[in-house]
């Protein structure tokens, strides 16, 4: 669980990701030359100065410090053409 210093709120939401940096500790424990600083994760809001951002077990303790960054992940959606909605509105049609 991320807790934020008193009198500051987050502004995330359920699902958003973050990445975060300049976390002192949290070194992996499988390697630890590599840290949780610059990895990305799905925010679970729990309230306006705590979130949860997955499991964390494969890194060291948390010492202190540290910014969690809002990044925008893209969204793909796919639409059916127009000559695609046309034929299935016609399927549907009473006759």
């Amino acid at each position: 669980m991320v807790t934020l210093l008193d009198g500051v709120k987050h502004p995330y939401e359920d699902g958003e990701a973050i990445i975060l940096n300049n976390i002192e500790g949290m070194a992996s424990k499988e390697d630890p030359k590599k840290s949780i600083n610059g990895t990305i994760h799905k925010v679970k809001v729990i309230n306006s100065k705590s979130f949860l951002i997955g499991n964390t077990t494969g890194y060291e303790k948390y010492v202190r410090n540290g910014t969690a960054k809002n990044i925008k992940t893209p969204v793909i959606v796919k639409f059916p053409t127009f000559k695609e909605l046309l034929a299935t509105a016609q399927e549907k049609l009473p006759i």
